[in-house]
């Protein structure tokens, strides 16, 4: 006999991994900070391009503490997302929105590597917001209970 509730603990598992995107992309938008306001060139490709921009700035003006506290607020809002994307469809969508204009500024600064993986980091969050209308669309079988029919006939 299948577990009812087995279908929608896979689902919230997809919106999972996909919401937990959102802690990867912050994490590693708060090492490329860090790394530019110390002085090393090194960068993560998964990071923020609106924080890059904004730390480039930074470094060449007196605007440094300003745009480190911009740094901070735009990392902690991706955190949110990432903590709220998990129960919220309207939060993920949000996040995902943002993320694709940030890829925007890959597109202008013509950084082929950065927007390459903002596509791929847009594709797996897609994953978690499908998961999300399978969710909300209960009579429509899970993949595992397809299986099952068919093997049962």
């Amino acid at each position: 006999m299948i577990n009812p509730s087995a279908g929608k603990d896979a689902l919230q598992q997809r919106i999972n991994t996909g919401a937990n995107w959102f802690y990867w992309i912050a994490g590693l938008t708060l090492v490329n900070s860090v790394a530019a306001y110390s002085g090393n060139q090194f960068r993560f490709i998964i990071g923020l391009g609106t924080t890059q921009v904004l730390d480039a700035l930074a470094s060449s003006s007196r605007l440094s503490a300003v745009a480190l506290g911009i740094d901070a607020l735009v990392i902690l809002t991706c955190a949110i997302v990432g903590r709220y994307a998990r129960v919220s469809r309207q939060v993920y969508i949000a996040g995902i929105l943002a993320y694709g204009l940030d890829a925007i500024l890959f597109v202008v600064f013509r950084d082929v590597f950065g927007l390459g993986f903002h596509a791929f980091a847009l594709w797996n969050l897609s994953k978690g917001l499908r998961a999300f209308g399978e969710l909300r669309n209960p009579e429509r079988p899970t993949a595992a209970e397809r299986t099952v029919a068919v093997r049962a006939a």
